[in-house]
């Protein structure tokens, strides 16, 4: 693996983030009650959001990002970020059994990490969107779009906790069904 560093364009300083990669994870998964389980791959990408916030202040401006309303956001490194993403390939790993919250969009996905034992809404939320491409393999893709520490939940959460083999299923079983 080619090993993916971040130049700070300030300090000239250099930060691993090759734990970024894109890298395919499988999950076991039912596709239906009566089935047996398989393994699903699943492509996974980083954003670089996963280690940059948004400036404010007198943050350091490190690259300017065009949103999707058009407008012009300025990031700059954040080591808090890049040091919780350093855990992401374990976490998502494991993702297959753990609960997820789902977005008002169900692509969304919200898993909540390292939660604070006195208010069980604290913690590290990785933002997750599933896709699936029909032309494409692996099929299903799961974009990690950003991570950050909260102390509430997202506004956009719909609906309760679920697992996300159980989410994956759902995709899964969506797009069998619809015509080519």
């Amino acid at each position: 693996m080619n090993k993916k560093v971040w130049i700070d364009n300030k300090t000239d300083e250099r930060y691993d983030v090759s734990h970024t990669q894109p890298i395919i994870f499988n999950f076991e998964v039912k596709l239906s009650k009566s089935s047996e389980k398989e393994k699903v791959p699943v492509k996974i990408f980083f954003s670089n959001h996963c280690y940059s916030k948004e400036c404010y202040g007198n943050d350091p401006i490190h690259f300017k990002e065009k949103k999707g309303d058009g407008l012009i956001e300025n990031r700059t490194f954040c080591i808090e970020r890049w040091e919780f993403s350093k855990k992401l390939p374990a976490i998502i790993a494991e993702l297959g059994a753990k609960t997820c919250l789902q977005g008002n969009k169900k692509e969304l996905l919200y898993r909540l990490e390292d939660k604070d034992p006195k208010n069980p809404e604290h913690g590290w939320y990785i933002c997750m969107k599933m896709s699936y491409r029909r032309n494409k393999t692996p099929s299903i893709e799961l974009s990690i779009r950003s991570i950050h520490r909260r102390t509430n939940k997202p506004f956009n959460i719909r609906g309760g906790n679920q697992r996300f083999y159980v989410l994956l299923s759902k995709l899964i079983n969506t797009h069998k069904k619809a015509p080519n």
